[in-house]
């Protein structure tokens, strides 16, 4: 691989459902010497207003990289760190600004607009929601801001959503690259079921992830510019997976990736385990033995053919 390659400046956007280990393969990859992992970045304005912790270890206001790329898009980020529009967020925790039924009503419509959009190809309603079209030209700004603080190429982002997915990608077709991170729905689905949830809630936001993203990503994202990566080979195969993602991304596999501890990230938002000490990786597959016959056959009805597009059978 050539010097030229590996120097490429390249935006990685993790696209995935929750619970899937978008956080895990983000600092993977932002462990390469010349990647860096931003997190799911939508929430920067939310953690920066909560002040919550950085995943290295600071708290947000203090972090060595966060202030000073708000700092430079323009935006004070203690007295008013809202005034980042990275697009529409809506947050299952955190600020009530962003996870009040009222911020939702706002919201949900303009996500939606951007969906059909994109989907229909209906140039027209972009109009209707100019803060989602500045949202992206923001990100991409801020990527490289991330860039010159940190002299890294490679900018992570696991913000997952679709919609941003593919809009990220048409505004930058060259330099970004979608990785499609998938884990068993059964998986998923157990998740919700033995946290209390009922059959339809446990299911849905899965389903709707990647029956939707596939629906926009077939339309505008080639497959030579997109990866399948299973979140199953990601911890049981892990040098091989992450390997043949490298070669996806035009960078060179580096061994100290595996060891993802050893290198200071700056994780927005994403999974706790992000504070954890060890790099050692375990498989849950605890749905093969615990979900119960009708379960499985729930699943199978409403989800089944969409579970095998992605690998499963």
């Amino acid at each position: 691989m050539s010097q030229e390659n590996k120097t490429t400046q390249r935006n990685v956007f993790i696209c995935s459902a929750g619970h899937s280990g978008s956080t895990l393969l983000d600092m993977m990859i932002g462990s390469h010497s010349d990647a860096e992992s931003v997190g799911e970045l939508i929430h920067l304005p939310m953690d920066m207003a909560l002040n919550r912790e950085c995943a290295c270890g600071s708290a947000m206001r203090e972090c060595g990289l966060w202030p000073e790329v708000m700092l430079r898009m323009g935006v004070d980020p203690i007295g008013n760190p809202y005034a980042l529009n990275l697009g529409y967020a809506i947050a299952m925790v955190g600020d009530t600004k962003r996870t009040s039924m009222l911020h939702k009503i706002l919201t949900r419509p303009k996500i939606a607009l951007r969906y059909l959009q994109l989907r229909f190809g209906l140039p027209f309603l972009g109009a209707l929601t100019p803060g989602f079209t500045q949202g992206i030209s923001n990100t991409l700004a801020v990527y490289d801001h991330v860039r010159i603080l940190t002299g890294k190429n490679v900018i992570v982002d696991s913000t997952k959503h679709y919609i941003r997915a593919a809009s990220l990608y048409l505004a930058q077709p060259e330099r970004t690259r979608v990785v499609v991170l998938v884990r068993d729905g059964r998986g998923v689905f157990y998740s919700g079921l033995k946290r209390g949830f009922g059959r339809s809630f446990s299911l849905r936001a899965w389903h709707n992830q990647y029956k939707r993203a596939f629906e926009l990503l077939d339309i505008h994202v080639p497959e030579s510019h997109r990866m399948l990566v299973h979140y199953e080979d990601m911890v049981t195969d892990t040098e091989r997976t992450i390997s043949q993602l490298c070669d996806f991304l035009d960078i060179e596999f580096e061994p100290s990736m595996l060891n993802f501890r050893a290198v200071v990230h700056h994780n927005v938002n994403g999974n706790d385990m992000k504070f954890t000490s060890t790099s050692e990786l375990r498989l849950d597959e605890a749905w093969k033995t615990k979900l119960e016959p009708a379960d499985r056959d729930y699943f199978e009805q409403h989800a089944g053919q969409l579970n095998r597009r992605l690998g499963y059978v």
